[in-house]
């Protein structure tokens, strides 16, 4: 074979590998799936607080910033900044900024491999004092918190059997004996149903269930406070989408206080038709409404 035919050879050869999309050795190759950042146990976290610059010299201009984001899997809005007092000893002058407050955070979207939404609050470039000795502020001396309203919503499917089933049940020890697992979705506060196993739907007329649901905080920071200083749920719904029952959910509707070690509790009652299916499971949606806070601290030292 001549060159000239190498020479066609190898063109059309390249021509191929072009075209069907292929990677050569060299040219690099596909590029890495990000991953999104999701926290099972929070909902808006505070990514970043602490000074723009590492070395400060009294005198000097610096900006302090605080960064926030949602890491849960609902939707979250920035109620508050509290800053430390201690920016005014800091800073020749100073007055509170209001970034970010009333500020709507997206969660992530790991399907879309979007990171939740973010905001960030600055001073903006203020001048520190001068110092005669170096002072460093730190710990609770320099915290900031935040914040922000948040839900919970958390799903249960309890078994439900007409009485012929349940007797069926019972004789081949095949009855449930502990209540269902709850999934709850990411956040720092997750709801569990600690009611019954299984409900026995009626033959005729209706029956009723005393439920209820156990509020636990698994996050980093607390909750909100009532007037008298006890950590609040502001609402909790129950509801389900099936004909053949009614819930009452009264007691939930105001929320809950939850005691010193961060758990609480709500009852609510279930109304089971005869028009319930002989075997089946009753889908409940539990949703908590919430007010969060989140704090971190950070240290600053100015030098003379």
């Amino acid at each position: 074979m001549d060159v000239k035919h190498l020479l066609i050879i190898g063109v059309l050869a390249s021509l191929v590998v072009t075209f069907s999309g292929c990677t050569l050795p060299g040219q690099g190759g596909e590029k890495e799936t990000p991953v999104v950042t999701q926290v099972p146990n929070e909902g808006i976290i505070i990514e970043y607080f602490g000074p723009s610059e590492s070395y400060i010299i009294g005198g000097q201009d610096v900006e302090v910033k605080v960064r926030v984001r949602n890491v849960g899997q609902a939707n979250g809005t920035v109620e508050d900044i509290k800053w430390p007092e201690s920016l005014y000893g800091i800073f020749e002058s100073y007055s509170e900024p209001t970034d970010c407050e009333g500020e709507e955070l997206s969660p992530p979207n790991p399907d879309k491999k979007q990171e939740g939404e973010s905001c960030e609050a600055s001073t903006g470039s203020l001048t520190t004092k001068s110092v005669q000795a170096q002072k460093t502020y730190s710990g609770e001396g320099f915290k900031v918190s935040v914040k922000y309203t948040y839900t919970t919503k958390a799903q249960v499917h309890i078994p439900v059997y007409s009485t012929a089933i349940v007797n069926e049940k019972r004789r081949a020890g095949t009855l449930p004996s502990y209540h269902p697992p709850t999934e709850n979705t990411y956040a720092p506060i997750k709801l569990y149903y600690e009611g019954n196993a299984y409900l026995e739907a009626p033959s005729s007329g209706s029956k009723e269930y005393s439920e209820s649901i156990k509020i636990r905080n698994v996050g980093s920071g607390r909750l909100d406070v009532d007037q008298w200083g006890r950590q609040k749920i502001t609402k909790i719904d129950v509801s389900s989408p099936v004909g053949w029952v009614s819930i009452d959910d009264t007691d939930c509707e105001d929320g809950t206080t939850l005691s010193s070690e961060n758990e609480g509790y709500c009852e609510f009652k279930i109304e089971i038709k005869d028009s319930a299916p002989d075997e089946t499971t009753l889908p409940l949606t539990i949703k908590a409404t919430y007010t969060y806070i989140v704090e971190k601290s950070s240290s600053i030292t100015i030098r003379p």
